[in-house]
């Protein structure tokens, strides 16, 4: 079996990459413009009075970079698998719906409900391909953690950077540290799960899934001795009626299939396996494996549809 690793760089290393440029350039036009908020103290009346100019557009750059490399760090934590247009379009919209509310002045508890409920769940929804209400609460608690993070770390730092470039910079960098942190938290605790999105190909037809990368599976084929990835039986069985009412049967696969033995913890039994042409493991970017093999599940593999395919532990450092 041959393992060809495409010369792409992970997504956060494109993230970065792409990010640092954005942030240097648009931090020269900020140097040549005046400061985001001119405080005028002035003394009256015995009391002291504060004054606040906002530039708007200066003010819809900066939270559009922010919101946009929060979204980015979600993406990434959360594996919502969102296109570079989809979080900047995110971005976008909850710069300028903040904009709006602060032209607009909206009073008391009602900006705090506009702020924090309806502009960050639109700017979740928006930038992140979120499907259950489950998964936009995890969103939305990891949207607000990430930033009092990214917050902390920046006015810690705030003080030694001069230059508005330096301080964009550090953002990136903190995020990137959040996603290494979440990642280690994740570890220790026990729970972490690696899953990627897997597209295979059979037949001039492909099929994407989401895969689970699991160390228990040591399935191999005692004839060849490749290691046999486990598909989920439902989900084969709707990909086939889908094609079947396409037009488009999978030729010649089920002539192909043979059985292996197989043990596990409920006990022993054989499993359908077949050849596929070739499989796409995207996880820091992407994986080609050619011609593995697929073995087709008894049942459900997992309960709750998180994933529907078992990668082998012969996988997991390709």
């Amino acid at each position: 079996m041959q393992f060809t690793e495409c010369r792409n760089n992970g997504l956060l290393s494109r993230m970065l990459s792409k990010y640092i440029l954005i942030f240097l350039s648009v931090s020269d036009k900020l140097l040549l413009w005046c400061r985001h908020i001119m405080s005028h103290a002035y003394k009256g009346e015995g009391r002291w009075n504060m004054h606040y100019e906002l530039y708007i557009d200066l003010l819809f750059l900066e939270n559009f970079m922010m919101d946009s490399l929060l979204l980015l760090v979600l993406n990434r934590v959360l594996k919502c698998k969102s296109n570079w247009q989809r979080i900047f379009l995110g971005g976008g919209l909850g710069s300028g719906m903040m904009c709006l509310g602060i032209v607009v002045g909206i009073p008391g508890v009602f900006q705090l409900i506009f702020f924090h409920g309806i502009v960050s769940s639109c700017m979740l929804i928006t930038g992140l391909r979120i499907r259950t209400k489950a998964q936009f609460i995890k969103a939305y608690i990891l949207l607000y953690l990430c930033a009092v993070f990214m917050g902390g770390m920046m006015t810690a730092f705030r003080p030694y950077l001069r230059y508005i470039s330096l301080f964009y910079g550090t953002a990136v960098g903190t995020a990137f540290l959040f996603v290494k942190c979440w990642k280690l938290l994740r570890k220790i605790s026990g729970k972490e799960q690696v899953r990627c999105e897997v597209t295979l190909y059979l037949n001039e037809r492909k099929m994407s899934v989401m895969a689970l990368m699991d160390t228990g599976n040591l399935l191999c084929d005692p004839v060849s001795g490749d290691p046999v990835s486990i598909l989920d039986h439902e989900f084969y069985e709707k990909f086939r009626e889908q094609q079947q009412k396409e037009g488009s049967v999978l030729r010649d696969t089920e002539p192909k299939m043979r059985y292996i033995p197989y043990q596990s913890i409920s006990g022993t039994g054989v499993i359908k396996i077949f050849r596929i042409e070739k499989m796409c493991v995207s996880m820091d970017g992407e994986k080609w494996i050619e011609k593995p093999l697929i073995g087709i599940s008894e049942g459900t593999i997992s309960e709750k549809q998180e994933y529907q395919l078992i990668l082998n532990h012969d996988y997991l450092n390709i």
